[in-house]
């Protein structure tokens, strides 16, 4: 653009202004143009005044347009009828330039220009403008004021979750010249609405998903230009991440960005012609697929192209081949394959997607899997990927697990769901299986429903069926199966089969037996280093007979009994051992004997023990008969617990006639050991009086003593039969003694138990004494658990007496007494440890009663009181030797070393109500309820001390209320003691 000499010269040179323009046009001009000039400046000065002067901008450009001001180019005319309007017409698109604002300076002459330009897509205008804008006679001068600027920051929707940022910050700018516009640079960044697209936290920190770009067009319609994304994910699908590698911006109403094409099954194409799509077009981009279908414990990315975001969301489609191996799918410890993978997004929504593979469970063979696909689709309750699973096998599939050989139907069911991003598989098989091994051979048979899991136990239930009696063999002699079931074991499953053994052939009739064969799984377990998962192994660990157990009903006798073997047990090692009872029916009476034998070894270990028992009346005149006899021996073994009578004769219990009882233990230590035993009972009537008394001698190693045990029990009031059948403690009334001696540690303990349950009085209480070389006691009852008897189901009496060392403390104040008195003092004088150091005695007694009654009043009332005492003591005196002390007090302490406390307490408890109907209505309510306690505490001698306190709670119909506390103490109290 060329300007005339004279204007030019006229901006340089004040003379001249002076000689062509009267002073006072001159003075309105320059008035005028600062004016203008500081309008100017304040409006690029604050937000507020920047977006007023956008839309100056815009309406001026608008006025222009309207007026029709618009020239092609900028010259000497045109600058004499400002403001005035260079258009340029691109394509469809009308750009206007106003320059305005002319001024004239001594040292140049200036003017300011603008331009206001919609943006595409959007009824949105973006607003540029330049001031001081320097001219000369050769045109525009050079520098950055010849730039159009963005005059403030713009905000534009593009849609209802994206919208564009432009800031005034001087990279969005226009440039021209006198022809008008030249080009359009832009720089900033669209914004995605959390509602839409929010940021992968894993890869980001920013705090919302953005597309950034940088763009200079000769035409604004054309806008397309790479952008860079923040990660993301999709809302309503946060198990999947986007990670854009190559991607553009659309806004062109021209052309598609390069190498776009849209996803198969996306509609939204522009509408009428697809180059009018308008969007985000991702070229290549990374998808981490969610937690369950990680590859060796690390989450996966896939590579995916062809992708776009729209006004809608994401869209875009994936199909993938071969993209895990077994070696390398994790379904929490089973192998799976994904050989095709396939997804569809659609709008920010997982449309569709599907998976197929093959799936190996750890109890088949290493090249035996299943197929299985999968529906892949959105969950929308938990906001992520979900799956439909179809597993079933084609046909029917024969493999060996442990000793069994199975047919795997193809009406088994496979279920896995996902948890916390792993897949959990459940396996619903239904089959045949069948059992070949040196121990037993077995036919197949059908189960259905077998559960098998990931997860310990991982076999949970399952059904086998059997139609009848079906042939088997074990151990060489034919057999017929009676039963099956399955062991659940998170290590060892067991699969026991219950069979019935013939001892002659097999149309003879004959002695027959039942017995248990065993088939042992192992499954083995390993975590995984890359999964952290269970991964298992599963093999045979042995196949075994359990027992074999016999059951003869003739009319003459009876035979019942069992063999049970036993192989690598933990307590027992490898052994053999038997129960077996014989009862000879015989008129009037019966003859029953039971014999316990059992032979083993473990650890170079060798044991055995043979016991018996016998029933047979042998008279005593004139007050007893024998009623049973027993015995036994035994070697490198000693007795379970201590009435080793009452397991015994558990034999002739008709309920547990096929069971093997074992009542010893393997001990090295053990040298033979002897017991004998009998069954006692009144002559008249054994329903009187009857028990039994057994003594066992046990030898040590070295054939020397090493332990003297008696065991006896007696009843009332009951039979022999009935005895067995109902614990000791139900007795109606019963005692249970047991004493030992053993010579290796010079010790000597006995207890002896009392049980009483009669109508009026019940009760209950132990007495223990004690004797070795270090501790002596001797105990009946103690405060933990005093001798307890009811009267009359009204009066409740505790009481223990204890002599010797190391005996309980004193009892603690009951309950009752604390509730209501003052405890400032209360338990300072429980010397809780003290007997650990010193003997003596301790004794204490404790009475309750409670008393309630409720009787009428007239028709319409009802009166009822309850009364609860409570009265007791508890006196210790102790021996701590002559150089104990208090560690509170100079000197010794008591008379020799011996010292006393004790308590003295009494509580009443009680309140009294009616239930009265009017005609207003019913009252129901206590009356008066009262209740009261007293306390004395004291030690002596030397220090004496004395404690005592009382308290009264008092309350009438809930209206009047009174408490009194009152305690004293005298004398200087014993802290703790020192010897």
């Amino acid at each position: 653009m060329t300007l005339p000499n004279s204007l030019f010269l006229a901006a340089i040179k004040p003379n001249i202004i002076q000689k062509v323009i009267k002073p006072r046009l001159l003075f309105l001009y320059l008035f005028i143009s600062i004016i203008a000039f500081l309008h100017v400046d304040l409006l690029f000065a604050q937000d507020d005044s920047v977006s007023s002067f956008a839309q100056q901008i815009i309406s001026l450009t608008k006025k222009l347009e309207d007026e029709k001001k618009l020239v092609g180019k900028l010259d000497s005319a045109t600058l004499l009828s400002l403001p005035v309007g260079i258009a340029k017409e691109i394509g469809s698109t009308k750009y206007i330039i106003a320059v305005d604002s002319a001024s004239f300076r001594p040292g140049g002459a200036f003017f300011s220009a603008y331009m206001a330009v919609e943006f595409p897509g959007t009824e949105s205008k973006i607003a540029f403008a330049a001031q001081h804008v320097w001219f000369n006679p050769k045109g525009i001068g050079g520098g950055p004021s010849t730039k159009l600027l963005l005059v403030s920051e713009h905000k534009i929707k593009i849609s209802e979750k994206i919208t564009l940022h432009l800031k005034p910050d001087g990279t969005n700018y226009v440039e021209w010249d006198c022809n008008g516009f030249k080009s359009i640079s832009l720089k900033g960044y669209f914004e995605f609405q959390p509602g839409m697209l929010y940021p992968d936290t894993s890869a980001t920190t920013a705090k919302i998903v953005t597309a950034s770009f940088q763009i200079t067009a000769t035409d604004i319609h054309n806008f397309i230009a790479d952008v860079n994304i923040t990660p993301f994910c999709i809302q309503g699908l946060k198990d999947f991440a986007f990670s854009v590698k190559d991607a553009s911006v659309d806004l062109s109403e021209l052309v598609n960005a390069p190498g776009m094409t849209f996803p198969k099954g996306y509609a939204n194409t522009g509408g009428t012609s697809p180059v009018l799509w308008t969007g985000f077009c991702m070229r290549e981009l990374k998808i981490k697929l969610p937690p369950e279908l990680s590859k060796k414990g690390k989450r996966m990315e896939i590579t995916a192209s062809s992708f776009l975001i729209d006004k809608t969301g994401v869209s875009g489609t994936i199909g993938i081949s071969n993209l895990l191996t077994t070696d390398e799918g994790d379904m929490s410890g089973w192998n799976f394959s994904i050989d095709n993978f396939s997804l569809e997004f659609l709008s920010n929504q997982l449309n569709g997607g599907s998976m197929a593979g093959l799936i190996h469970l750890p109890f088949m063979k290493d090249n035996s899997s299943l197929k299985y696909s999968a529906e892949v689709f959105q969950n929308h309750t938990f906001n992520e990927t979900d799956y439909t699973f179809i597993v079933a096998p084609e046909k029917n599939i024969e493999f060996s697990v442990f000793a069994a050989k199975i047919d795997l139907y193809n009406t088994s069911a496979f279920s896995i769901t996902k948890l916390n991003g792993k897949f959990k598989p459940t396996a619903i098989l239904n089959g045949a299986i069948g059992i070949e091994s040196s121990t037993a051979t077995l036919p197949k048979l059908t189960f259905e429903k077998l559960t098998v899991t990931s997860e310990s136990p991982y076999i949970t239930c399952g059904a086998f069926g059997l139609s009848g009696p079906i042939s088997a063999s074990v151990g060489g002699f034919f057999a017929s199966i009676d039963s099956l079931r399955i062991v659940l074991d998170g290590k060892h499953p067991e699969l026991d089969v219950e069979v019935t053994i013939g001892f002659m052939s097999e149309g003879d009739e004959g002695f027959a037996a039942s017995a248990g064969l065993a088939v042992i799984g192992k499954i083995e377990e390993s975590k995984d280093p890359n999964t952290h998962s269970t991964k298992t192994k599963w093999s045979l660990d042995k196949v075994q007979l359990n027992e074999i157990s016999l059951d003869v009903e003739t009319e003459p006798f009876s035979l019942t009994g069992g063999i049970a073997y036993k192989e690598n047990d933990l307590i027992y090692g490898k052994g053999m051992f038997g129960s077996l009872s014989f009862i000879l029916h015989c008129d009037p009476t019966e003859f029953a004997f039971a014999v316990n034998a059992g032979f083993g070894a473990k650890d170079n270990l060798r044991y055995w023990y043979v016991e018996g028992m016998a029933e047979i009346t042998i008279p005593l005149p004139p007050y007893a008969n024998i009623k049973r006899m027993m015995g036994g021996m035994y070697y490198h073994m000693k007795p379970k617990g201590t009435a080793s009578f009452a397991s015994m004769t558990t034999n002739l219990n008709p309920n547990n006639k096929s069971k093997v009882i074992i009542n010893y233990l393997p001990d090295a230590t053990a040298g033979y050991g002897f017991k004998a035993g009998v069954t006692l009972a009144y002559i008249q009537s054994e329903k009187v009086l009857n028990g039994d008394i057994l003594i066992t001698v046990n030898l040590n190693s070295s054939g020397g003593l090493g332990s003297l045990a008696l065991d006896g029990l007696i009843a009332c009031m009951t039979t022999i039969d009935e005895r067995q059948k109902t614990p000791l403690k139900d007795q109606k009334l019963s005692a249970d003694m047991h004493m030992i001696f053993d010579n290796a540690n010079s010790t000597f303990h006995a207890t002896m138990t009392v049980y009483m349950n009669l109508s009026a009085v019940k009760g209950s209480g132990e007495a223990v004494m004690h004797f070795d070389p270090h501790v002596w006691y001797v105990c009946i009852g103690k405060p933990s658990s005093p001798v307890n008897l009811t009267l009359f189901n009204a009066l409740n009496i505790k009481s223990y007496f204890m002599v010797g060392e190391d005996l309980e403390p004193m009892a603690a104040v009951p309950d009752l007494v604390l509730s209501l008195v003052a405890k400032n003092g209360i338990g300072k004088l429980r010397l809780a440890t003290s007997l650990k150091n010193g003997s003596g005695f301790a004794t204490g007694l404790q009475l309750s009663l409670d008393k309630s009654a409720n009787f009428g009043v007239g028709s319409t009332a009802n009166v009822y009181y309850v009364v609860h005492l409570l009265a007791g003591f508890d006196v210790m005196l102790a021996d701590y030797g002559t150089s104990a002390h208090c560690s509170n007090v100079p000197g010794k302490m008591g008379v020799n070393g011996w010292y006393c406390q004790g308590q003295l307490y009494v509580a009443v408890q009680g309140k009294f109500g009616a239930h009265i109907e009017t005609i207003l209505g019913t009252w129901d309510g206590e009356i008066l309820s009262l209740s009261a306690a007293a306390l004395l505490q004291g030690q002596f001698p030397n220090p004496s001390y004395l404690y005592g306190t009382v308290g009264v709670h008092l309350q009438a119909l809930k209206l009047l209320s009174y408490d009194y506390n009152m305690e004293f103490s005298y004398g200087t109290q014993c802290r703790s003691i020192i010897n």
